[in-house]
């Protein structure tokens, strides 16, 4: 695994920390601003972050739902949304209800009428 996962797994990890204190999802735009910093600085790094995406949706003990949401959204990556489509067709066969609602949210931050760009991260993403 790249430094560079690595140092985004950090990001989420203090992210659900503090956000584990706050309650407040909004705290959560500095993290995503700086993960997005991060992963925009490395583009040939993008297949490792997507993956690192998709392994704190399906274990989610140090990655914050709100902070993934954010970054996806973000990023909006075709190749992420499909393979997030995949696992959740995967999750419905097998019945894998927490997964199934972990990734329902991740994927409806992927649509442009995404509520919460609007309602909790307007400071990043703007008024919709």
């Amino acid at each position: 695994m790249s430094s560079h996962v690595e140092q985004l797994k950090e990001i989420s990890r203090a992210a659900a920390a503090h956000l584990a204190v706050t309650f407040n999802a909004p705290d959560v735009i500095p993290y995503g601003q700086s993960a997005l910093r991060l992963i925009y600085a490395h583009p040939d790094e993008r297949q490792a972050f997507a993956r690192a995406f998709i392994n704190g949706i399906a274990s989610p003990d140090d990655w914050d739902a709100c902070f993934i949401q954010f970054c996806v959204h973000a990023l909006r990556w075709p190749d992420l949304k499909a393979d997030l489509e995949a696992m959740s067709r995967e999750a419905v066969a097998s019945n894998n209800w927490s997964l199934i609602q972990r990734l329902g949210h991740v994927l409806d931050a992927f649509e442009d009428t995404w509520e919460d760009a609007g309602d909790f991260y307007a400071a990043h993403f703007g008024q919709p």
